[in-house]
């Protein structure tokens, strides 16, 4: 059933049943006035009438006399205003009908859902396999970074436990590390089901990782300090903003009691740190009156700030930009919205997660006295990484040129089409 057509033909039912009971009650008001009073029978008949718009002598009584009934001018300006309160009362039958239809319709959904569920699933699957026939061999590659990447990471914070030197950065830059992987996985993840801007999004968060990380290990112990420590303002915030809100988010606040412990750590870092500290990236401020407004500052002083025009196209998808709208990975030279899976557009994001894991795990290293095999991991990881961005740029240059042999053959099959249908349209 469509349940357009039904919540239409119900609207259409109720429209012009305020119309026929208006009209009907002035007959009926009318015909008292003559002296004919008519029982709930023939009322209902007179409305049946006026609904199949067929009115005439048969509905009405006989009587000894003749009863003339005519509408004047303001009998039809009666009608209308009933009509019109009538007709105000639908928007309540918008909602009481399209209430009934989905309280109707959703038990019938859950039932034929397995099926559709069933459907959908190896549809899914076999598109999936579509994309692994173009993108297997980089999703391969950068799942070999991934892997190597994990078990470098176990190596080297087993030997920076024996340590008791740089702890804060040591605990910053591993805490970023494996965060960092558990974002590649995302974005192969992501690239395996087809939603390369999704990835691209991802990779936003693993450059960010990555440009902190090279920050914090530039400039030692006390920054790491700093930007662990800055949790407590961020936590503050959130604390504040939270209970700001609680009652439109109908939840519970947090405990006055908890936001005054932060409230006080908060105080002690401003006390330590100074106030510039208590600034969105007042953690990465290197003097007292510094005050670093946003992520790009701290990537032009790691001499990263070329990384901007990628960085800003990941921001188009992570935020609400009109640009996001019109430029999609997933559509490849096209104008049509795909609000599914793609096979186009992934070489952007595969690269970018290689080339910021490559950076964060040489960061993390770098940390402790490099070992021979450390060396080794390292350079091999470096060769991966151009090996896996090398894969991404091949696969999608021998997509986007399968796509343009494909429409240029379909732009002539249409050619061939038209000038035949001209040729028998002159005959």
């Amino acid at each position: 059933m469509n349940l357009q057509d039904t919540f239409h033909r119900s609207f259409l039912k109720a429209s012009e049943g305020a119309i026929a009971n208006a009209i009907t009650k002035m007959i009926v008001k009318k015909a008292a006035a003559k002296g004919l009073v008519l029982t709930k029978r023939q009322r209902a008949r007179i409305l049946a009438g006026v609904r199949a718009k067929r009115i005439d002598s048969s509905l009405f009584p006989k009587t000894k006399r003749s009863v003339r009934i005519a509408f004047t001018k303001r009998d039809i300006a009666k009608v209308e205003r009933m009509i019109g309160r009538a007709l105000a009362m639908l928007p309540r039958l918008v909602h009481d009908e399209s209430t009934a239809i989905a309280t109707w319709s959703l038990p019938r959904l859950h039932e034929s859902w397995p099926e559709r569920a069933r459907f959908e699933d190896g549809r899914r699957r076999s598109f999936e396999k579509h994309i692994a026939s173009w993108w297997q061999h980089p999703l391969d590659m950068l799942g070999m970074m991934l892997t190597i990447t994990n078990e470098l990471t176990t190596t080297l914070a087993d030997e920076a436990r024996q340590s008791s030197s740089a702890i804060a950065l040591r605990s910053a830059l591993f805490r970023l590390q494996i965060r960092a992987c558990q974002l590649g996985y995302e974005v192969q993840t992501l690239l395996a089901a087809g939603l390369p801007d999704a990835a691209y999004a991802r990779w936003r968060t693993m450059h960010e990782i990555a440009i902190t990380a090279l920050y914090i290990r530039e400039r030692g112990e006390v920054m790491a300090e700093r930007y662990l420590a800055h949790h407590v303002i961020e936590a503050v915030a959130a604390a504040e903003s939270w209970n700001r809100h609680r009652r439109r988010l109908k939840t519970r606040s947090v405990r006055t009691a908890s936001v005054r412990r932060l409230q006080a750590k908060k105080a002690a870092l401003l006390q330590r740190f100074l106030s510039n500290y208590g600034e969105p990236y007042g953690w990465a401020a290197e003097n007292a009156t510094e005050k670093i407004r946003s992520f790009a500052t701290i990537e032009a002083r790691v001499d990263m700030e070329h990384w901007r025009p990628y960085y800003k196209a990941a921001s188009l998808r992570v935020h609400a930009s009109p640009q996001a709208l019109f430029n999609r990975f997933s559509s490849y030279k096209s104008d049509v919205l795909i609000a599914g899976p793609s096979v186009y557009g992934m070489a952007d994001a595969g690269q970018g997660a290689a080339i910021s894991l490559n950076q964060i795990t040489s960061a993390v290293a770098s940390v402790e006295d490099v070992t021979l095999d450390t060396i080794v991991a390292l350079k091999i990881l470096n060769q991966l990484a151009l090996e896996t961005i090398d894969a991404f740029v091949a696969v999608q240059r021998r997509l986007e040129r399968a796509e343009d042999r494909r429409r240029r053959k379909n732009m002539r099959a249409r050619a061939a089409r038209l000038r035949l249908a001209r040729t028998k349209g002159t005959n």
